[in-house]
């Protein structure tokens, strides 16, 4: 169920919170008792994300009942990419598509089983890469990480990024960074995980990602969230903010 803190001020649960959501469907699906899924997190092994997108199609306000199916879509030697719907009713308000790799306990990449890769469906999912060029004006700006951030790896959430992500569209929004005619939120955002991020003791509320944004097209803006103390990137996303755009791509994949 969405919850009034996650409702931003245009009157629907963020992105963010939709990550939150599939997440944590993501990881009950993963451990039912009977899924061969359960074996990847034998002897140390772990799951780790690599790429997501997530698509809201319908508005969702304050305290909407979500139904929430996972499915495993494709296997590769040893990356899973699920595909999740979330619906009110009949209808599909949200979707989101994750590419995880298995890791063993020397987080190395492990063989994906047989019987995990019966699992795969073959439904078509899109390209989730995002590399983008800079077309555009970049605007900087930064995320303060919090040890509320981490989760149980000892690094930042994945889902957290998407939060960073958002927070620096709307940053970049209110000082105009983007230009004129901005909306005023995301119905998309593909989101890369190329890195990790810890906190630094020593740093304390000083911790930080550095963000790079700017606006690619009309309706879609990239970023790059850069660690200042490594010098890499740990992550680089495009929000797409034309619900037309994301609802006609939907029904090119055969929704609705």
């Amino acid at each position: 169920m969405t919850r009034g803190y996650e409702v931003g001020a245009e009157g629907r649960a963020s992105l963010g919170a939709f990550a939150r959501y599939f997440e944590v469907v993501r990881s009950e699906s993963i451990r039912v008792a009977d899924s061969p899924l359960r074996e990847l997190f034998q002897n140390g092994g772990l799951l780790v994300m690599r790429a997501q997108r997530v698509e809201l199609f319908a508005a969702c306000g304050s305290l909407v009942t979500l139904q929430v199916e996972a499915s495993v879509a494709a296997v590769g030697t040893s990356s899973i990419r699920f595909v999740q719907t979330a619906r009110v009713g009949d209808t599909v308000v949200a979707q989101n598509v994750s590419v995880a790799v298995a890791v063993d306990a020397q987080r190395k990449p492990a063989r994906v089983s047989d019987a995990v890769r019966a699992l795969a469906t073959g439904e078509p999912v899109d390209d989730l890469r995002t590399a983008s060029e800079r077309t555009g004006e970049t605007f900087h700006t930064r995320a303060y990480v919090r040890p509320s951030d981490i989760d149980q790896l000892d690094h930042v959430n994945h889902g957290r990024y998407v939060d960073f992500v958002e927070d620096a569209y709307h940053h970049a929004r209110v000082e105009q960074a983007y230009g004129e005619d901005v909306p005023d939120g995301g119905y998309a955002i593909s989101i890369e995980y190329l890195g990790e991020t810890r906190l630094v003791p020593e740093l304390g509320a000083e911790r930080h990602l550095a963000i790079e944004t700017w606006r690619t097209s009309s309706d879609a803006f990239a970023f790059e969230l850069i660690d200042p103390v490594s010098g890499g990137r740990v992550s680089r996303a495009v929000v797409e903010a034309s619900h037309e755009v994301c609802s006609q791509r939907f029904q090119r994949r055969g929704g609705f």
